[in-house]
């Protein structure tokens, strides 16, 4: 398994920084280079474009365990899950029922992309599969093992300032497949 977490949203001690940084990205057109290269690519998918305002500045890219037989992280690459904050539930609910087609309960299919989208507490997850969206919902209904429960991953979140803007954690050996499931 291996997850990336990235979260702008400055903490306390990094305000300053942080507005520093986006008076510098503004005098430079940074923002608009950004939508240059952006804006053709996420225009291909309409509920992105839609849904892009109630997207909060952080998100999280995991690659999760491969559940089909020995573990191949190159193989895992293959389907990540991004787990996308959002600032408004009903309204982004609301953008996916409008753009995307329903697959099954609380779930959604972009035939653009092939992907399946769904919300899941204040997020939205976008993954390859339906086994990896319901291994998402699982974790947040906590039927199923979540990351932040094993003692690797507290050990090492512990580790790193608690206002990380970067955070990536990959650890195989913490999902090994019991032997007697």
């Amino acid at each position: 398994i291996a997850v990336v977490i990235l979260d702008l949203q400055p903490g306390p001690g990094q305000l300053s920084a942080f507005r520093k940084l986006q008076t510098s990205a503004e005098s430079a057109g940074a923002a608009k280079h950004l939508d240059t290269w952006v804006s053709p690519e996420l225009g291909k998918y309409s509920w992105i474009k839609a849904a892009s305002p109630y997207l909060r500045h952080s998100g999280v890219l995991a690659f999760l365990p491969n559940r089909k037989g020995p573990k191949d992280l190159a193989e895992d690459a293959q389907n990540p899950v991004l787990i996308l904050p959002i600032s408004n539930r009903r309204t982004v609910a609301a953008i996916l029922r409008r753009h995307l087609k329903a697959d099954g309960v609380d779930g959604y299919f972009d035939p653009t992309s092939k992907v399946r989208v769904a919300i899941v507490e204040d997020n939205v997850v976008v993954a390859q599969s339906a086994q990896d969206l319901a291994a998402i919902k699982a974790c947040a209904a906590d039927s199923s093992q979540s990351l932040s429960s094993l003692g690797a991953y507290q050990k090492a979140r512990k580790s790193i300032d608690s206002d990380a803007n970067l955070m990536v954690f990959a650890s195989e050996s913490e999902f090994e497949p019991s032997h007697g499931d």
